[in-house]
């Protein structure tokens, strides 16, 4: 007999007991005992058909993800580490943060270099509630400072970066991200060179004068700067660069892609959606001379 009907049986034979006893003394009527055996063997069961349903439309239901629904897989969804391991073994390199051996705990000579002819840097945050957001930062080779611990080796050892935050939508999402939760990721990138950089680490937000002027660039001081310590980095393979051959002009589109702004403020085509573009346009420009020098970067 199956454990759980063996349980069951056992439980049922003694609510039966209890139900005699308590009719022998008191001598309740026949109402009342429906009522008790109502209360002590259906409702239970009732409450568990009740969660078994719950239960099984929640996994028939689609679930939402920003507005698009998908039905999970379950015999082909992933779900731990030795699953994944099973697609993905393990390499000569390791396979977690405590045993690759690539990954270090600050920023090598080597990966300092790299940094100061890094023109572009991708950060990553998370909000409070766990979503993730990218953020493009850049600005001329060597933008971003770094520092070192006083126990550091300064010529070869970097432990804290120092990123300017320059001009831009004034969405602040990856700024009000850190102030949620402090773990960033950084990927940075040189043109031309396919292995990246990733590096990550604790960040906070800082209007310290001091910083600020040691990062004016084109006559605009950033406002803050987002200093983060360093708890690991590592470069990255150059495989997905190279199949992309991003940095080969013969793979470019002939035109560029022109990108409209305005359908998101007004109906598209419109009157005022054409003008937002227009005026979108008219600010790059200003930005583009502003690199060349030709004028103070506006905010």
């Amino acid at each position: 007999m199956p454990k759980s009907i063996f349980t069951h049986s056992i439980f049922l034979c003694l609510v039966l007991v209890l139900i005699a006893l308590v009719t022998i003394k008191v001598q309740p009527t026949w109402r009342d005992v429906g009522f008790a055996l109502y209360g002590i063997l259906v409702l239970p069961a009732l409450i568990s058909v009740q969660t078994y349903c719950k239960q099984l439309l929640q996994t028939l239901r689609p679930h939402k993800n920003h507005g698009r629904h998908f039905v999970e897989d379950k015999k082909n969804t992933i779900r731990s580490i030795e699953q994944l391991r099973g697609v993905f073994p393990s390499g000569l390199g390791g396979s977690t943060f405590t045993d690759a051996k690539k990954i270090i705990s600050h920023l090598d000579s080597q990966m300092i270099g790299f940094i100061r002819q890094s023109p572009l840097l991708q950060l990553a945050t998370v909000d409070a509630a766990g979503g993730p957001f990218v953020s493009p930062k850049g600005d001329e080779p060597g933008f971003v400072s770094i520092r070192n611990h006083e126990n550091c080796n300064a010529n070869s050892e970097g432990t804290t970066l120092i990123i300017p935050d320059r001009p831009g939508n004034r969405l602040l999402f990856g700024l009000q991200n850190i102030l949620e939760n402090p773990n960033v990721g950084i990927v940075f990138e040189i043109p031309g060179t396919c292995t990246t950089l990733r590096c990550g680490g604790i960040a906070h937000i800082s209007k310290d004068l001091d910083l600020l002027q040691n990062h004016v660039t084109r006559k605009c001081i950033p406002k803050v700067v987002i200093i983060v310590e360093i708890d690991y980095a590592f470069f990255h393979c150059a495989k997905s660069y190279m199949r992309s051959r991003i940095w080969d002009p013969s793979t470019w589109p002939s035109k560029k892609y022109k990108v409209g702004f305005g359908q998101y403020f007004v109906r598209k085509g419109s009157t005022f959606a054409n003008q937002i573009d227009k005026d979108v346009q008219e600010h790059y420009d200003k930005v583009k001379l502003a690199i060349l020098g030709e004028c103070k970067e506006i905010d």
